[in-house]
């Protein structure tokens, strides 16, 4: 009752202190709605019950984000085409394939009644708005520029494949698995033939498991030792003795050829929203912590949170608050979903990172003709054929308006991968022959979003919990701070039990040959290597297959340390010691999360490092202290790497220093980039006066003011950033390249990981890896140490001479003056929209004006896995003045005071509320979001009166 109190007395003040206005009827709701639009265009929701505040959650989504949630229902369920035409079929038929969109299916009948009604609700709040915008003919500018005039009705099921969307945008669609089996078989092909060890190559030397850093989630929040490095155990993950073509399971040469041509087509797939990059890998990251109340100034917790993905136009997340009885919260959700995704209450507070678990699997089938099969074709399993089902899908694309059929496509769905498809072409001139398939958590009914609605209803941390368990498919790291000072970690998800991992037992782990096959490579279909049936699942869970419980999910309250941080990186520590296959449940069976390889441990290192050194020098923390941290852009491995350049100049420098290494101290061009790099503080601001760098709120200080340090810090950020990548060649790349192998062209973490482990391991190996190739060449008469030094220098000088060529002429011009490489002329973004031209910003219809004349994008401080998030993936093939553009980063960011009486939120949104070119909420936010800016979540009544800039009073019709 007091809560329903407090929402009626906020209504009413709203009612009489805001300008009367004439009433909108709206058939559909109940009772009277007010909307309110705050300064920053944020709609406040004030409703009399739930039916009504999740319609016009609907209403309002569909007035600011209607194209984007068209585009994004869409493309999880196959129909781009029929908006974009005929040149979004290969995604249209690659997420048919998948069938997520078959899949919400099963997941809305998993809902119960009432939750069922509550999509209703929100989709009859979508289509009131549509009816209304046809009629008056206002739809949103990308349809008449497709020829469309019309937008098919929403429903809870589309609602639903939203929710799907989800999981995908965290999820690697089996890519990860196909990719790194595909690429261990070919370092094992050239071993055999080249006499060196090929598995050793990929899980010791460059695909190790072991992070860059080793920030713990768990372990370091509550000051347990973490797992110590065993390098022995390596070798229980792959040391049978292997022939070619042979990966775990034995898989031949056509299955490898499938798998090929599989990530092939991934690539080519049209970029068309945030689901996927161009390699076919889902993107997405986050940083969050916090930190309780022993640790801050007004004895209260503090919670952060940036959620990193696509930076597109419009941005992915939509900001809103909704108030009706027994509900009052605000943040962030996804346009096409009801709810808050990331936010706070009136009673406790949350974020989200991607978990990263293993929750897809690829399976290598045996396929078979089969005259009692339905579909003619069945998988084999323990020598029993399994019939698939066959579906044909039709294909329709829009042409100049009209959109007819264009293609019929069979797809297969094996039942026994939870429903999950066949990815490969049917064979019809064999009868029996390979195939992959896919099976993920993500095919079977879930119940995400119906978690994230329990969620914002949450009144204390049980509750919260109960609620978190229905998050099945969009697995996450959750932090958690309520108004009773407790704060909590946890990881959501179901993760399949594998039925050769639950067989292991303790002695199988310690001597080769290793039971089980790495699930984080293509496993064996006909037996063997299954997820294990659940025959009595709990209510909480959704999928038919036994998971890992709740209760063994890493997870951590109110721990010893004060602070919990994760920023993707390992959870429970079980892949500090390179080998994530070698830690055991409480009643047998291995603990297992991932791989772990793709975990990101850089920016965790660095938040938890800045956060142990201002608690262990007493300092207590406010909210502005992590905002400011969020602002962080100093580069962690710059950090690590860079006192190997410095030692040896300083080799190279000594007397007596081999001829090969002494010409590089002669060199003045290194003797300055070394000075440079010795003054740096691995920061990387843009250092030129058109650049967006962190002001925060600092009112006195114009946001293109320069100093010589900044200058000189950008200078030192570009020349680090282009050494690394040529050090990354030389090494890695030109050993590979002497073994017939490609080279690991884009720069993610595990490569920069694997950099790091051939420098810090070099006085055990000298440079010689497990795999028994020598990565770091050089004369022969020259001694391990100085061959190295001899590589760190010699790409130095590669990294200058790269600066002055026509590769970096657009930025550079050909200069040979250090002072000119500034880093925001590489490190820009362009915020891209499907239709591209004067959709994508800038221009931004003219609101945004590109800020360079010479280049194309916006120039922002960050880095690589800098905690203010701005990677780019510099492919060496393509290295020159576009190659540092990033375009995944925080879609929002988010500050919580969880006080007793009452929570207090700012946020940062990189763009604005509305994706409706000439809405004064158009790009409003963007410029605040790229100096790191922040604005208040407004939740009082008063303070939300005094800042409104407009308000709608919504009615059904009269009885």
């Amino acid at each position: 009752m007091r809560t329903f109190n407090r929402t009626l007395l906020s209504i009413l003040f709203l009612v009489f202190s805001l300008t009367a206005q004439a009433e909108t009827i709206l058939p559909g709701l109940k009772a009277p709605v007010i909307v309110v639009r705050d300064s920053n265009g944020i709609p406040h929701i004030f409703a009399k019950n739930d039916h009504d505040v999740v319609f016009m959650q609907g209403w309002v989504h569909a007035e600011d984000r209607l194209f984007q949630m068209d585009l994004f229902r869409r493309q999880i369920a196959g129909t781009v085409a029929e908006l974009l035409g005929e040149a979004a079929l290969p995604s249209d038929v690659f997420f048919r394939r998948l069938g997520f969109y078959r899949a919400a299916r099963r997941s809305l009948d998993a809902h119960p009644s009432e939750f069922r009604d509550l999509l209703q609700a929100y989709s009859d709040g979508v289509n009131a708005f549509i009816d209304v915008a046809e009629a008056a003919e206002r739809l949103p500018l990308e349809y008449g520029l497709l020829g469309l005039s019309q937008v098919a009705r929403w429903s809870p099921l589309d609602s639903e494949a939203v929710g799907k969307g989800l999981g995908a945008l965290t999820s690697v669609l089996g890519s990860e698995d196909i990719e790194l089996t595909v690429t261990l078989a070919e370092y094992q092909f050239a071993g055999v033939a080249a006499g060196f060890d090929g598995s050793a190559l990929f899980f010791q030397d460059l695909f190790r498991s072991a992070p860059f850093d080793p920030a713990s989630t768990v372990p370091d929040a509550e000051q347990r030792e973490p797992i110590p490095a065993v390098e022995a155990q390596i070798a229980a993950l792959q040391r049978q003795a292997l022939q070619p073509g042979d990966i775990g399971p034995r898989l031949g040469a056509k299955t490898l050829e499938q798998a090929r041509a599989y990530l092939e087509k991934l690539r080519r797939l049209p970029r068309i929203s945030g689901l996927l990059q161009p390699d076919g890998q889902a993107g997405g990251g986050s940083n969050t912590w916090v930190v309780s109340g022993a640790h801050t100034r007004n004895r209260r917790p503090l919670l952060a949170n940036d959620a990193h993905l696509r930076l597109e136009s419009p941005t992915i997340f939509h900001q809103v608050h909704l108030v009706a009885p027994g509900l009052d919260v605000i943040g962030r959700g996804l346009p096409g979903a009801p709810c808050v995704a990331i936010g706070h209450n009136r009673h406790l507070a949350w974020g989200f990172t991607n978990s990263r678990l293993d929750i897809t699997d690829a399976y290598a089938e045996e396929i078979v003709e089969d005259e009692n099969s339905p579909s003619g074709y069945s998988t084999r399993h323990d020598d029993s054929p399994e019939p698939m089902e066959l579906l044909v899908e039709s294909f329709r694309a829009n042409q100049g308006g009209t959109v007819d059929l264009v293609l019929l496509q069979d797809f297969y769905v094996v039942p026994r991968r939870n429903n999950g498809p066949l990815i490969t072409e049917i064979d019809d001139e064999r009868d029996k022959f390979p195939g992959l398939s896919l099976q993920s958590i993500g095919f079977g009914p879930t119940r995400d979003l119906e978690g994230i609605c329990g969620i914002n209803r949450a009144r204390n941390l049980a509750e919260f919990k109960s609620a978190l368990q229905l998050v099945d498919f969009a697995s996450q790291n959750v932090s958690y701070a309520d108004r009773k000072g407790n704060i909590a970690y946890f990881v959501s998800g179901e993760v399949p039990l594998r039925e050769d991992l639950q067989a292991a037992t303790a002695n199988d782990s310690v001597a080769p040959p290793f039971p089980v096959a790495p699930p984080f490579l293509i496993r064996q279909g006909t037996g063997g290597q299954e997820w294990i049936p659940e025959e009595s699942p709990s209510p909480t869970q959704a999928t038919p297959y036994a998971i890992l419980p709740f209760e063994e999910m890493p997870q951590t309250e109110n721990p010893i340390s004060g602070m919990i941080v994760n920023s993707n990186n390992d959870q429970a520590g079980n892949s500090l010691d390179n080998n994530p296959l070698n830690d055991f449940r409480p009643g047998g069976g291995l603990y297992y999360l991932n791989w772990g390889g793709r975990n990101f441990s850089i920016r965790a290192g660095r938040i938890t490092r800045l956060l142990e050194d201002a608690l262990d020098d007493k300092d207590r923390l406010g909210a502005a202290d992590m905002i400011e941290l969020q602002a962080d852009v100093v580069m962690l491995d710059a950090q690590v790497l860079t006192p190997a350049i410095l030692q040896a100049f300083d080799q190279a420098s000594s007397r007596g220093a081999h001829p090969a290494l002494a010409a590089f101290a002669a060199d003045p061009r290194l003797a300055e980039a070394v000075e440079r790099l010795e003054d740096w503080d691995h920061s990387t601001p843009t250092g030129i006066p058109e650049g967006y760098d962190a002001r925060l709120d600092d009112d006195d200080e114009e946001w293109n003011d320069l100093d010589e340090d900044e200058i000189e810090n950008s200078v030192a950020a570009t020349i680090y950033s282009v050494w690394r990548r040529e050090m990354a060649a030389n090494t890695i790349d030109a050993t590979l390249a002497k073994v017939g192998l490609p080279p690991l062209v884009n720069v993610r973490e595990e490569r920069v990981t694997a950099l790091r482990y051939l420098l810090d391991s070099f006085e055990s190996n000298q440079g010689v890896g497990a795999s028994g190739l020598d990565f770091f060449a050089g004369p022969s008469d020259a001694d391990p140490a100085t061959r190295r030094d001899i590589v760190i220098l010699r790409s130095l000088a590669d990294a200058l001479d790269r600066l002055a060529s026509d590769s970096f002429k657009a930025a550079f011009d050909n200069s040979l003056e250090q002072d000119d490489y500034r880093w925001g002329r590489l490190h820009r973004i362009v915020f891209a929209n499907t239709l591209g031209s004067a959709f994508n910003v800038p221009p931004g219809f003219g609101v945004f004006p590109p800020p360079l004349d010479d280049l194309d994008g916006i120039p922002t401080d960050g880095g690589f896995e800098t905690v203010d998030v701005g990677s780019p993936a510099v492919n060496i093939e393509t290295l020159g003045s576009d190659s540092f553009m990033f375009n995944l980063g925080p879609t929002g960011r988010f500050v919580a005071q969880v006080g007793w009486l009452k929570l207090k939120a700012v946020s940062s949104l990189p763009g604005g509320e509305s994706a409706v070119p000439g809405s004064p909420f158009y790009l409003n936010l963007l410029e605040p979001w790229l100096l790191n800016q922040t604005y208040p979540l407004l939740v009082s009544p008063w303070k939300l009166g005094a800042d409104a800039v407009s308000k709608q009073v919504f009615a059904p019709p009269a009885s």
